[in-house]
């Protein structure tokens, strides 16, 4: 089974690219930190294509925890010069909001809203 799940934080500001034939895709690279005391991290290459790729790039920024969800890829291609050549990232599928190291707490909560008075149920 090929499965990867990644939370780090984006490298780069996300930009969405348009193949030769419309379809938009997001190149991405996160930092995952290492569980080592040197505090380590690995740059992880990613791609996000279609609706996924426009979600990470109105709702995400440089900096930003971010969860993603997909499968290792591995794209062989020839170089204009000629040269073979190959590229592995993850191919994303599924991207999530995480909670912030900076702040550290989730996202607030919508407030409950609390029944009107007279209604013999609650809303």
């Amino acid at each position: 089974m090929n499965y990867a799940a990644l939370t780090g934080r984006l490298v780069h500001d996300p930009e969405t690219k348009t193949t030769k034939n419309g379809t938009v895709y997001l190149p991405l690279r996160i930092a995952v930190n290492r569980n080592d005391k040197d505090r380590n991290a690995d740059f992880i290459n990613c791609k996000a294509w279609g609706k996924t790729a426009e979600f990470i790039n109105n709702y995400f920024k440089k900096g930003d925890p971010i969860e993603v969800l997909g499968r290792i890829q591995v794209d062989n291609y020839k170089k204009q010069d000629g040269a073979s050549a190959s590229e592995t990232y993850v191919n994303i599928t599924e991207v999530n909001f995480t909670l912030s190291k900076k702040t550290g707490a989730a996202p607030a909560p919508e407030e409950e809203q609390q029944p009107e008075a007279g209604l013999p149920f609650e809303i």
